[in-house]
């Protein structure tokens, strides 16, 4: 959560909290449960509904992935994602179709959205973390 907040705390819905709490999310005390609970309550204030919808017995781990990974991730199918999929939401297939959409459609927001995310991770002004929910090799 730590992460995923600090990545999201540029949004203008953390505008009225940003001064307050920029220490608490850019330099965490994870050992703390008060400021786990004050960056929970933060991020649920932009993504709620989204990790409300993760099983309570989550389990969480930090990963490094290789290439050959990159095979194995997937989008999840949600609003304008399914558009940018065109039915497959395999990572690598999804970003081969949008790359020659982000230089056509410049007045289309998904896709505005889009190139802004992606020329704030290389001026590195957010945070490049992503979230992956995975599934173990049981499928559950």
């Amino acid at each position: 959560m730590s992460e995923f907040l600090r990545s999201e705390f540029h949004h203008p819905e953390f505008d009225d909290y940003r001064h307050e709490f920029e220490a608490l999310v850019q330099q965490p005390d994870l050992s703390s449960s008060r400021e786990n609970a004050l960056r929970q309550a933060l991020l649920f204030l932009r993504r709620g509904p989204m990790w409300r919808e993760l099983p309570a017995d989550t389990k969480w781990y930090e990963v490094e992935l290789t290439l050959d990974d990159l095979d194995r991730i997937r989008f999840f199918p949600r609003a304008q994602w399914r558009r940018a999929a065109e039915g497959s939401f395999h990572m690598k297939e999804v970003v081969e179709r949008i790359r020659p959409k982000l230089e056509e459609c410049t007045d289309d927001d998904f896709f505005r959205k889009l190139r802004l995310l992606s020329e704030s991770i290389e001026q590195k002004l957010i945070n490049p973390t992503v979230l992956l929910i995975g599934v173990d090799n049981t499928g559950r």
